[in-house]
This record gives structure tokens, sequence and C-alpha cells, in this order.
């Protein structure tokens, strides 16, 4: 009785935050598309040529993944193979939201090309500087929190969690959808959507470009992987030491 009141309190709380994670990126993208005006330049696909864009809209279809497997637990149904994409994705989306944060205050922010953009956004009553912190690290604490609650459950995360080859692959084939997506919207607007960018002069400034970052955010994947394979080893641990100490008072007891 006692197990099964923890681990419904388990889903409860696991509910609410899959609930709050949800509603915070929906409010982060509503700043993007309702809040900020649209691009001055062309795109193709609007802002969907921003990587922090897609990664926003990657992080909220995560969080409401999360969110209908917990109604469904709730509800005592399991959704299973979707739990277990879900477990498996953790570690890109916590990889490319770490990634976007890094790469905006290592490129965009200090670039004078922008503080301009920021500095015409804010004379038009507009806190885009503001926006932009917003945007870029909301989601920092929200994957972290999301990491450690799924440590709750060790055994489940463990089985998802996939190999190093498979990560760097989804990378792989990532990299060569969105570096096809630049070239395609320079190839047809003439412009790039970063204002460093501009700075280019051949293509292979443009390649090593997207060699370091693209391998910076298979490494921030990795890396996420290798920090909850750590604690998910000292969870097993602490669960394996409780278990035996269950056994231990039982075996007094009697």
């Amino acid at each position: 009785m006692g197990e099964e009141s923890a681990e419904r309190a388990g889903v409860c709380i696991q509910l609410a935050f899959q609930f709050a994670f949800t509603c915070i990126m929906a409010w982060v993208l509503s700043i993007e598309f309702i809040f900020l005006p649209p691009m001055s330049d062309p795109s193709v696909v609007g802002k969907g040529i921003f990587l922090t864009i897609q990664t926003l809209i990657i992080t909220f279809l995560y969080a409401s993944g999360n969110l209908i497997c917990e109604v469904s637990r709730f509800f005592g149904v399991r959704l299973a193979t979707f739990e277990f994409f879900l477990n498996w994705m953790c570690c890109v989306v916590g990889g490319l939201v770490v990634y976007i944060c890094i790469m905006f205050y290592a490129l965009c922010w200090p670039d004078p090309a922008f503080k301009v953009i920021v500095a015409n956004r804010d004379a038009e009553g507009i806190p885009f500087g503001l926006y932009m912190h917003i945007i870029h690290c909301v989601g920092v604490p929200l994957v972290l929190l999301d990491g450690m609650l799924l440590l709750k459950r060790p055994a489940l995360l463990e089985l998802a969690i996939g190999k190093i080859r498979n990560y760097l692959s989804f990378f792989l084939a990532f990299g060569c959808w969105y570096v096809s997506l630049l070239n395609y919207n320079h190839h047809v607007t003439g412009r790039w959507p970063y204002p460093f960018m501009d700075k280019f002069q051949n293509f292979f400034q443009h390649a090593l470009f997207y060699f370091i970052a693209l391998g910076m955010a298979g490494v921030m994947t990795v890396s996420y992987r290798a920090i909850l394979l750590r604690f998910l080893a000292h969870c097993n641990t602490l669960q394996h030491k409780h278990t035996l100490q269950h056994k231990h008072t039982l075996l007094h007891t009697d």
C-alpha cells in the first residue's frame, strides 16, 4: 500500500511538472511568434530558419509528449513505446537547449550587428534584449529539473538512453538538414539568418563553422547523457542498499 501511494505521488509530481514545463515553453514560443515582430530579412521558412526556434519547438513537443504520458499514467494506462522514445530524446533536448544558450552568449549577444538590432527594437518600445535572454535561457533549468525527475524512474531511463553513436548519428542527420536549409535559404534570399555569418568569406569558413557548431551540439548531448548515466549509477547503488536494508530489517523482525 505504501509503495502504491509513493508511486501515485510520483506520478502527480511528474504530471504537475510536465504541465508547468509545457505551459512555460508555450509562453516562450508565444513571445517569439506573438510579441516579437516578424523578421525584417526574408526567409523561406520564416522564423523557423533559426536553430533556436527549432529547438524551442522540439522542446515544447517533448514536454507535451511527456505530459500526455503522465496523464495516461495517472489514469492507469502506460504508453510504453512513446515513453521510451521520449526518454531517449531527453538527451537530445537537454543537449540542444544548453547548446543554444551557450552559442547565443558566445556568438550572437557580443556581435555589434546584433546589438544594433537590440537597440533599434528597444527604441521601438520592444524589450528585445530581455526577450532574447528569456528565449535562450528558460529551457536550461527546465531540462535540468526534467532530468532530475527522470532519475526517479531509473530502470525506465537506463533502458531508454541510447548509445553514443546513435545520438551522434542523429546530429549528423539533423546537421545535414539544417545546413541544407541555411544554404538553400541563402540561395533563394541572398541572406544569412545570423549577422556574424556575413563575415565568412569562403566555403571553408562556413564548413568549419558548421563542423564546430554541430560538433558542439553533439558534445552537449553526449555530456548530458554521461551526467544522467552517472546519476543513474548512483541511484541504482542507493536503491540496492535500501533493498538490502529492508531485507535485513525483515529478517530481524521475523
